[in-house]
Parts: C-alpha cells; sequence; structure tokens
C-alpha cells in the first residue's frame, strides 16, 4: 500500500497493488490504483499481460524490462542502497521485530527504508518506505505473508479470467 500525505498526515491518495511468488515457478504482479503497471504473469522467460479481460503474450520490450527488474533470489528490494543501519528490537503496529533500516534511490525518489524482520525466522514481515516528494510524504508499506500454497500457473491466453 503507498499512500500520498498531505503536510498534516492527512491520506491524500492510497494505492494499491499485490504480487504472488512461488519460488519454484515464478510470479504475478496485480495492481490496483496504480496506473502505471499492468497485471503480469512471468513464468521462467516467458511473459503474459491481462488485457481486456483476456491474457496475451507480453510485449519483447516489456519482458525484457520486467525480467531485469524481477527480484527473485532476495525477498527485500535493495537495489542502490547505501547508508545501513541495524536499530535491533523496533516496534511495527505493535509488535517487536528484528530492524533494519537504509536509504535508497529509485530513479529520482529518494527513499528512507526501514525493514522488519520476524526474530525467530528471520523472515521479512514489512518494509516502510518514506520520501517526500513535491511538498508531500509519501509512505509505502510492503507486507509480507508466506504461503507455501500459492502457485503461478501459465494462462489460457483466451481466458477471461486469470
Amino acid at each position: 500500500v503507498a499512500d500520498v500525505l498531505a503536510a498534516d498526515g492527512a491520506v491524500v491518495r492510497r494505492m494499491a497493488s499485490s504480487s504472488l511468488f512461488d519460488m519454484t515457478q515464478g510470479l504475478r504482479m496485480k495492481t490496483s490504483g496504480l496506473n502505471t503497471q499492468a497485471d503480469f504473469i512471468i513464468i521462467g522467460e516467458e511473459g503474459w499481460t491481462l488485457a481486456k479481460g483476456a491474457w496475451v503474450p507480453m510485449p519483447v520490450e516489456q519482458l525484457q524490462q520486467s525480467l531485469e527488474s524481477v527480484v527473485a533470489d532476495r525477498y527485500v528490494y535493495d537495489q542502490n542502497a547505501r547508508e545501513f543501519e541495524c536499530p535491533g528490537e523496533v516496534t511495527f503496529e505493535g509488535k517487536s521485530y528484528r530492524g533494519f533500516v537504509f536509504r535508497q534511490k529509485i530513479g529520482t525518489l529518494d527513499t528512507r527504508v526501514t525493514a522488519y524482520f520476524d526474530p525467530a525466522s528471520y523472515r521479512p514481515v514489512a518494509t516502510v518506505s518514506d520520501a517526500d516528494v513535491n511538498g508531500y510524504r509519501l509512505a509505502i508499506t510492503t507486507r509480507y505473508r508466506f504461503d507455501p500454497a500459492i502457485r503461478i500457473e501459465q494462462p489460457e491466453e483466451k481466458a477471461s479470467s486469470p
């Protein structure tokens, strides 16, 4: 969930997206409230987008760009990370976790990321990225849920739904 906040803290705009990763098969990213990214599936070196209710092969340029930006070997996106801190125990939504903080530049956006990890399993629980953009504060919260039942399957290109 990404919130655009005014100076008084009021939510000006809320955007949401979800991603499913089957680390043995592929990924599916489904967005709502974001106009910049379509619903898509990538399995291996093949990709599909949902266009007008039907799955169609992803254009080569879009597939190459997606393959370059997909991070399948780690859970927390940390490209261009710097200024690392390890504050130890931190609180997120009322619970204690192990914390890790870093700064990250994505395009022109400079963010401060706080990552929260389960102290027993060391799996990520959430990340919160904060940035200032044109007088607004952007707060992006990513929550992780591990579910072994998730499976990404190749879509039928003529199907009307995934």
